[in-house]
C-alpha cells in the first residue's frame, strides 16, 4: 500500500514510479527524506511489522524505528536507525536487525541507499528490508541436523534407512561423500537440485558435475565445496552455476563441513545446497527495476529542464535509446496540416539524409494500431506470422527487424509518436519495456508543449521588445515635434504682443475702442499660449509610464488644494477632505488628476451661492472609487461622456474660461493607471466625479 506523506516538497514522478515499484515487491519498501521524516511505505512494510495499514505515517515510522534492536535484542540508538546511516553516506548492503514483533523476535536483513538526482544531491533515502527469520532458523536447524547426520554416519552406516528418511525431510539438498569424495547418499531435494536421476550410481565422483563459476567460467575440482571440507575447511553460502542435462542452468548456494570419526581423522563430508536461481533472478529485476527508476527520474528531470525543441528532442531520443538498449530511435510530431508524422532531428543512430524515410502518415499510424492491444503502445516485429502488409512494408522500408511505436497525446490530442528500432535478430521488446514507455509518454508530451509554448512565449516577447523599441523612437520623435512646433507658435505670439505694446505706445492718444481692440488682441494671445501649454501637457503626460507606488490620497489631494488655495480663499469655498483608501500609482500624475478636478469646480461654481466640495472614497477587494462632488452649476446627463474628449465644451469662452483639454487629461492619467473615471450631473444641481483605482496590497 503506497501512503505518500502529504503536503511534502517532493519530486512527482520519483513517488509515482516508487509506487509502481514498491507495489509490485514482496519485499518491505520504505522512503525517508534526508532529515529522517517517513515519505512513504509499501503494502509490504505493514505485512512485515505487523501493523495495520490504516496507521499514520508518523505513528508507523515511531514504532518501527522503536522496534528496532541488535541481533542480541539491544535497543539500537536513534543515531544509528538504517536511514539515518544512510543519510551520512552510508550504503547499507545485507546489515542485519532484530526486531520485536508482538512479543518474538525477528531477524531482519536491510539494504539501504541514497536516491540522487542528476547533480548527485541526494533527494531521498531508500530502504529494503527482508525477513530472515525463517532462513536463520532454518540454518540453525540446519546445523543441527548436520550434527546429527555426522554423529549418525560415525554411529553406523547400516542405518541409511533411517538416515534416508530423515534427509527426505529437509527442505535443501543434502549429499554425502567418503574421503574419496566418492557419492554416499543424496536425498531426493539435492538430486532434483542438480538434475540427477535417482537410477544413477552413487560411486562416481562429485566433479562430474558440471560445476561452474558465476562468471560461467568452470570450478576446478579442488575449489568445489566438498573439495574443501575433505581438507578440512568449513565452507558456508558459496554460491556457484550448475549446467543440468539440456543446458539447463541453476544457481546453487553451498555449505560444507568434514566429517570426523573419533581418532579426529576426517572419514567424509557432508554439504547443504539449495536452488537460489528464482531469489537472485527476483534480486535482479528489483535491481533493474531500481534503475530504471533512476533513470526516468532523470529522464523526467532532463526533458522538465530543456526549453529549445530541438535539443529537446536529443535528450528523449538519446536516453531511451540508452534505457531501452536499442540501436535506434526517432521522435516523430504530427503535422496537422499534411497529417504525416514527421522525424524530427535529431535522431539517435540514424543519419539525418536518411531521416525522411522514417516519416509516416497519420492513415499508417492507424492502421498499425489497429492490430495492436493497446492504444498508446504498438509492436511490429518480422517473425510475427500474423503481420499485416503494412507493417511489413514499413519494416522493409526501414530495414528493421522490430519497431515499437508509442503514441504521444497531451490532452487526448496526439502531438507524436516515439519510434523505436531494431535490426538484430535477438533483441525483442518485453512488457517491461511497454511499461517503461507508456510511464515516460506523459512525461515526454509535458515537456513537448511545454517547448512550444517557451518558443511561442519568447517569439512574443521579440516581438514585444521590437514594438516598444519602435514605440520609444517614436516618443522620442513626438517630442522633438512638440518642441518645434510649440517653438514655432510661441514665436509669432511674441511677436503679436510686441506689435501690439509698440502700437500702443507710439499713438499718442487711444480711444476707448482702440484700447479695447488692444487688450482683446493681449487676451486672445494669452489664450493661445495657454492652450499651447495645455497641449504639451496632454502630449507629454499621455506618453508616461505611471510609477507604481503607494499613494496615500489625502496627502496627494492636500497638496492639489495648495495649488488653488487663492481662488479658494477668493470664493470662500468649503472643501472636505474624508479619510481615503491607499492606493497603487504615481504621486506627480494623481496630484494633475485632483487639481484639475478642484480647478473645474472652482470655475464652474454658481454664483449665488457658497461653493461646496467634498471628497470621498470607498473600496473592496482591488479597486478603490474616489468621488468629487461638488455644488455648482452641473451639467446636462446627455453630454456627460462629451466632457471627456479634447477640445469639447459645454460653454463659450465669454461664459466661462478653459482649453477644453483639463478633463481629456485627467481621463488620459486615470486609464493609464489601469483605472476608469466618470461623471454625474443635473444642470444647476451639482456635478459628482467618479475616480476608480487599484487599491494597495
Amino acid at each position: 500500500m503506497f501512503m505518500p506523506k502529504p503536503d511534502t516538497p517532493f519530486e512527482p514522478n520519483l513517488l509515482y514510479h516508487f509506487e509502481l515499484l514498491s507495489h509490485m515487491s514482496h519485499e518491505a519498501m520504505l522512503m525517508f527524506t534526508l532529515d529522517g521524516q517517513l515519505l512513504a511505505a509499501n503494502r509490504a512494510s505493514y505485512a512485515l511489522t505487523g501493523l495495520g495499514e490504516g496507521i499514520p505515517l508518523n505513528e508507523y515510522a515511531q514504532h518501527f524505528t522503536q522496534q528496532l534492536c541488535d541481533m542480541d535484542g539491544t535497543p539500537i540508538p536513534p543515531d544509528q536507525y538504517p536511514h539515518y546511516r544512510v543519510a551520512r553516506g552510508e550504503t547499507l548492503n545485507a546489515v542485519e536487525f532484530g526486531y520485536n514483533i508482538k512479543g518474538n523476535m525477528h531477524n531482519l536483513r536491510c539494504n539501504g541507499r541514497l536516491i540522487g538526482d542528476d547533480t548527485q544531491q541526494s533527494q531521498a533515502i531508500l530502504l529494503v528490508f527482508q525477513n530472515v527469520t525463517i532462513d536463520r532458523k532454518l540454518q540453525e536447524h540446519t546445523m543441527q541436523q548436520r550434527e546429527q547426520i555426522q554423529l549418525l554416519t560415525l554411529a553406523a552406516a547400516h542405518q541409511t534407512a533411517q538416515l534416508d528418511t530423515l534427509l527426505a525431510s529437509i527442505p535443501d539438498g543434502i549429499a554425502l561423500v567418503d574421503s574419496e569424495n566418492h557419492q554416499l547418499h543424496i536425498n531426493e531435494v539435492g538430486q532434483h537440485i542438480l538434475g540427477q536421476a535417482p537410477v544413477e550410481r552413487l560411486e562416481e565422483n562429485v566433479a562430474h558435475y558440471n560445476v561452474r563459476e558465476l562468471d560461467g567460467t568452470p570450478m576446478a575440482s579442488e575449489d568445489l565445496p566438498l573439495s574443501r571440507a575433505l581438507r578440512g575447511e568449513q565452507v558456508i553460502d558459496l554460491e556457484h552455476l550448475i549446467e543440468r542435462a539440456g543446458n539447463d542452468i541453476v544457481r546453487v548456494s553451498a555449505s560444507a563441513s568434514p566429517i570426523y570419526n573419533q581418532q579426529g581423522k576426517i572419514t567424509g563430508a557432508v554439504a547443504i545446497f539449495r536452488d537460489v536461481t528464482e531469489r537472485r533472478q527476483r534480486e535482479e529485476v528489483y535491481l533493474r527495476q531500481l534503475h530504471e527508476l533512476e533513470e526516468l527520474r532523470k529522464l523526467a528531470r532532463a526533458t522538465g529542464l530543456v526549453r529549445e525543441e530541438k535539443a529537446l528532442y536529443k535528450t528523449i531520443v538519446t536516453r531511451l535509446a540508452r534505457l531501452l538498449q536499442t540501436e535506434q530511435c526517432v521522435m516523430l510530431t504530427l503535422n496537422q496540416q499534411s497529417e504525416v508524422f514527421e522525424a524530427r532531428k535529431p535522431a539517435y543512430g540514424i543519419e539525418s539524409d536518411k531521416l525522411s524515410r522514417y516519416d509516416v502518415t497519420a492513415r499508417v499510424i492507424d492502421q498499425l494500431f489497429l492490430h495492436s492491444e493497446s492504444d498508446y503502445v504498438c509492436i511490429i516485429d518480422r517473425h510475427d506470422i500474423e503481420i499485416d502488409v503494412v507493417s511489413q512494408a514499413l519494416l522493409q522500408a526501414l530495414d528493421v527487424v522490430n519497431i515499437m511505436l508509442v503514441r504521444i497525446e497531451h490532452r487526448s490530442e496526439v502531438i507524436g509518436c516515439v519510434m523505436v528500432c531494431n535490426s538484430i535478430d535477438n533483441h525483442y521488446f518485453d512488457i517491461s519495456d511497454i511499461q517503461l514507455l507508456q510511464t515516460v509518454a506523459p512525461q515526454i508530451a509535458l515537456s513537448i508543449v511545454n517547448s512550444r509554448l517557451y518558443t511561442q512565449m519568447q517569439q512574443s516577447k521579440q516581438a514585444t521588445e521590437a514594438q516598444a523599441w519602435r514605440l520609444t523612437r517614436v516618443n522620442a520623435e513626438l517630442d522633438a515635434f512638440t518642441y518645434s512646433v510649440s517653438h514655432d507658435l510661441r514665436a509669432p505670439l511674441r511677436a503679436i504682443t510686441g506689435f501690439s505694446q509698440l502700437l500702443e505706445r507710439s499713438l499718442p492718444e487711444t480711444s476707448e475702442r482702440t484700447q479695447h481692440q488692444l487688450n482683446r488682441i493681449r487676451a486672445n494671445v494669452d489664450k493661445m499660449s495657454n492652450l499651447i501649454d495645455a497641449l504639451l501637457t496632454f502630449s507629454r503626460t499621455g506618453r508616461q509610464v505611471p510609477d507604481q507606488s503607494r499613494v496615500d490620497l489625502v496627502e496627494v489631494i492636500q497638496g492639489s488644494l495648495r495649488m488653488y488655495e487663492l481662488q479658494i480663499d477668493l470664493c470662500q469655498a468649503i472643501i472636505q477632505v474624508d479619510n481615503l483608501p491607499v492606493i497603487v500609482g504615481d504621486n506627480r500624475l494623481l496630484e494633475i488628476v485632483f487639481a484639475n478636478l478642484i480647478d473645474n469646480a472652482i470655475k464652474y461654481r454658481r454664483l449665488d451661492t457658497q461653493l461646496r466640495i467634498s471628497i470621498s472614497g470607498m473600496q473592496n477587494e482591488h479597486v478603490a472609487t474616489i468621488a468629487i462632488q461638488d455644488n455648482g452649476i452641473g451639467f446636462d446627463p446627455r453630454y456627460q461622456d462629451k466632457i471627456f474628449q479634447v477640445f469639447q465644451r459645454l460653454h463659450t469662452d465669454n461664459e466661462y474660461e478653459g482649453t477644453g483639454i483639463g478633463l481629456s487629461l485627467v481621463r488620459k492619467i486615470v486609464e493609464a493607471h489601469r483605472g476608469r473615471i466618470w461623471a454625474e450631473g443635473q444642470p444647476d444641481a451639482g456635478a459628482t466625479f467618479y475616480i476608480e483605482l487599484p487599491i494597495y496590497k
